[in-house]
Parts: structure tokens; sequence; C-alpha cells
């Protein structure tokens, strides 16, 4: 972790970039523990369906690309045919 430079408590940060994880929402500060471990449950849940859209994204990509290098592939071997 590293100091907010302002000489105020120790923020945390993202040890990879050094990215402040501190948020500016003061709601944030008040919220009982209770509160805010359902928020994290609500967004890791968010995080992980959206993931899952990746993947499929992916697996569609891939399969259209498939789809499409074996139209072409036909294609070609007609041409060398006729």
């Amino acid at each position: 972790m590293r100091s907010s430079g302002s000489g105020g408590a120790e923020r945390p940060t993202c040890p990879r970039c050094g990215t402040s994880l501190w948020t500016d929402q003061p709601e944030v500060e008040t919220m009982e523990l209770l509160q805010l471990e359902e928020r994290a449950d609500e967004l890791f849940l968010e995080l992980n369906q959206t993931l899952a859209r990746i993947r499929d994204l992916r697996g569609d990509i891939i399969v259209w690309g498939l789809g499409k290098n074996l139209h072409e592939l036909r294609v070609v071997r007609r041409r060398r045919r006729g």
C-alpha cells in the first residue's frame, strides 16, 4: 500500500499499477459491514455474469470463424474441381 500523499491515512492501491482502490463515495464509508458484503456479492455475481457473456461471445466468434473458413475452403475446392 502507498500513502495518498496528502498526509492522510494509508489508502489501498493496486500492487500491479499503483491505481488507488479508494472510493470517493461517502455513502460507502458509512455502510455497515453486512451491507458492504452484500454489495460485494452483487458485484461478484455481476462480474461472473459478464465473464460468462464474454466466454459465450468468444465461442460464437470462434464458431463463426471456423464456419467462414470452411465455407471459403469449399469455394476453393469447387473452383479447383470445376
